[in-house]
């Protein structure tokens, strides 16, 4: 906040992932002289609080974290009922597929951590901004336990932040629906979102950069701009699967962004995505000579597998099963959504579901060229659809019955949603 001159209450609960990211970016750089080990993990952080407490204890950041958190108890108690199970969850040893295999470290390997040595191999060369942190929990916590949580709550940051956003600029039964309907998808969210995987991690740094980015389009706040680089940043940090959605913002993105900013004004976001994540590409074009090292290039082949479903017409039936499973009545809202805002005259709501609609349609069309769908991989769609659809909560139109059927609509599918939850 200090950084960025942004102290509202709503970007607070957001400001921790800042944190982490500094972090992370710090102990990227510190790793190629000291290896991450307990002592060396504890004496940073050490060493940041005393830089940064002081200050935050005497702006009384945590009464106002405090108060902020208590505006957020609606949707907090929509994500209260998974609590247990987190932490049941969060209490197990690893023991999920490829968890020891590619993110987490067995006591052996930590004791055994040294500098960076960048080798060629395949997994310690992937974007790692939270697998690093993965690194520095076991080192620091010698458990498991933490990281799991850390996951979850990743993920409950960034929908919270979402609440905050879609409440202030859209109204309430958008934030409302947006929330209920994420938790009311049969989709084993507490085992997805402590699974030892970063895909959660991902996603969720990509819902804030999202969201800021819209806010950024709606109001031409450089700060959100700013902000949302910061978390798309770290978004493509951690995982690759982020590149075919930041792709597909970008060309809306460029023909906003510019004309506000000019090509000048475009070194601050450039500069944040770099130290929030970008780094690791960085890495690999003065290492490899190729940014997207190893995922494409070298002696890998591009992305895509007999895993992935291919994006056509006839598997898209299919894909909305995946995104939306056990619910035909969202998956069937899902493509009428389109219709509601053909019709509807709210210049505001009409801009962004058609940057959302184009902004899917695009993704899917990269994901047809290079990779194929994987829900697993591309749950963001989830999200931005459901954005979609709960825009259409506050839509304005020209006749009565248009309402009435909208209406009678969204008490069907809300009636389901209440069923699945």
């Amino acid at each position: 906040s200090l950084l960025l001159k942004r102290q509202s209450d709503d970007s607070r609960i957001i400001n921790w992932l800042i944190g982490l990211g500094l972090f992370s970016f710090f102990w990227f750089l510190i790793r190629f002289f000291f290896p991450p080990s307990q002592f060396y993990v504890a004496a940073s952080v050490l060493i940041l609080d005393l830089i940064a407490l002081p200050n935050y204890l005497k702006e009384g950041e945590f009464k106002k974290l405090v108060a902020t958190c208590w505006q957020l108890r609606f949707p907090f108690l929509i994500i209260a009922p998974f609590l247990p199970a987190v932490f049941v969850k969060a209490s197990l040893p690893p023991y999920y597929s490829d968890e020891m295999a590619y993110h987490f470290i067995s006591p052996s390997q930590l004791t055994h951590l040294s500098t960076w040595h960048f080798d060629g191999e395949f997994y310690p060369n992937l974007p790692q901004v939270f697998d690093l942190f993965f690194v520095l929990i076991f080192a620091l916590t010698k458990t498991y336990s933490v990281v799991r949580l850390f996951i979850f709550t990743v993920l409950t940051t960034a929908i919270l932040f979402s609440f905050t956003f879609l409440k202030r600029t859209f109204g309430r039964l958008p934030a409302y629906f947006f929330v209920f309907s994420f938790f009311s998808l049969p989709q084993a969210i507490v085992h997805l979102a402590t699974v030892g995987f970063v895909d959660v991690p991902t996603y969720s740094f990509m819902l804030i950069g999202f969201v800021l980015l819209i806010e950024f389009f709606l109001n031409s706040n450089r700060s959100s701009l700013f902000m949302s680089s910061i978390f798309w940043g770290m978004a493509l940090g951690t995982k690759y699967t982020s590149l075919s959605a930041f792709a597909s913002i970008l060309p809306f993105t460029t023909f906003i962004v510019i004309p506000k900013l000019k090509l000048r004004g475009l070194l601050l976001p450039i500069s944040l995505i770099i130290i929030f994540g970008g780094y690791w590409y960085l890495k690999n074009l003065l290492v490899y000579g190729n940014p997207l090292y190893p995922m494409f290039g070298g002696s890998s082949i591009p992305f895509t597998g007999s895993w992935t479903t291919p994006i056509d017409l006839v598997n898209l039936k299919d894909i909305l099963k995946e995104l939306f499973p056990q619910n035909i009545f969202l998956q069937l809202f899902v493509l009428i959504s389109p219709i509601f805002v053909l019709f509807n005259r709210s210049k505001k709501t009409k801009i962004v579901s058609l940057f959302l609609i184009t902004t899917v349609i695009l993704e899917l069309i990269i994901l047809k060229k290079f990779s194929g769908f994987y829900a697993r991989y591309h749950q963001h769609l989830q999200l931005w659809i459901l954005l979609l659809v709960s825009l259409q909560l506050v839509n304005r139109y020209k006749y009565y019955w248009q309402k009435l059927f909208a209406n009678l609509a969204y008490i069907v599918l809300f009636l389901s949603l209440v069923f699945s939850y």
